[in-house]
């Protein structure tokens, strides 16, 4: 077994060790039915020719490499759902501009309306007078 199997197993053999200390202890997660029961493999000839047929050249796992993928691929999903909130957030921002522009507009359209009626109400109020 080389080295990077046998630290494989290490890391198994801990990380089920503290799996099970936390089922009996009532500190892990999930009910008693949905937990999974954990078995160790590494000592079984089929695991062991499995393993060896996912190392390269070098003796390195390439499972361990697709986990690593994975992991980042869980990190990049996680920021594009903060890109995707952040979307949202600047679509909300421009309807609320949107929305103040139009506001404004209305609002200045009516005081010109108003000015240029009270124009229109001296004009003819001093044309009269003219008369």
């Amino acid at each position: 077994m080389s080295d990077e199997q046998e630290s494989v197993k290490q890391e198994v053999v801990k990380a089920e060790s503290d799996e099970e200390e936390s089922v009996y202890s009532g500190t892990g997660s999930g009910s008693d039915e949905s937990s999974a029961i954990n078995i160790d493999l590494t000592e079984n000839n089929i695991y062991q020719g499995i393993c060896t047929l996912f190392e390269d050249e070098e003796g390195n796992n390439i499972l361990q490499y697709i986990g690593l993928i994975h992991t980042e691929l869980i990190a990049m999903r996680h920021s594009l759902e903060s890109v995707k909130d952040m979307k949202d957030d600047i679509h909300r921002i421009a309807n609320a501009i949107e929305a103040l522009v139009k506001a404004q507009l209305k609002s200045s359209s009516s005081s010109h309306k108003k000015s240029a009626s009270s124009d229109d109400v001296s004009v003819a109020s001093s044309r009269r007078e003219k008369s």
